[in-house]
């Protein structure tokens, strides 16, 4: 069984992010090895998130459910990358993820 919910709350999102994207280089007469840099973090809190109940009621077998508000709703998110030039000629790289 279905059930609606009018005191359903709109669901309000806030996020803040910080990133960075940087390029070095490193001459050697004319060649150039690169090294790049990249980091992001994101941090995102939401009020009033939308989910399902869901309750069984094991006398009569009947599982019904509702959409409710939760609140305190997290998330954060960290990435790095980090590229390098092995050698002048920018045949070999070496790359990192995290």
């Amino acid at each position: 069984m279905h059930l609606s919910n009018p005191d359903l709350k709109n669901k309000v999102t806030h996020s803040f992010s910080l990133r960075s994207e940087n390029l070095f280089e490193q001459h050697r007469g004319e060649e150039t090895k690169r090294h790049q840099l990249y980091a992001s973090i994101m941090f995102i809190t939401t009020a009033n998130e939308t989910t399902q109940l869901t309750a069984f009621d094991r006398t009569t077998g009947v599982t019904t459910t509702k959409p409710v508000n939760i609140s305190g709703c997290l998330g954060h998110e960290f990435y790095l990358y980090f590229l390098q030039s092995l050698d002048y000629a920018n045949r070999f790289f070496f790359g990192y993820y995290a």
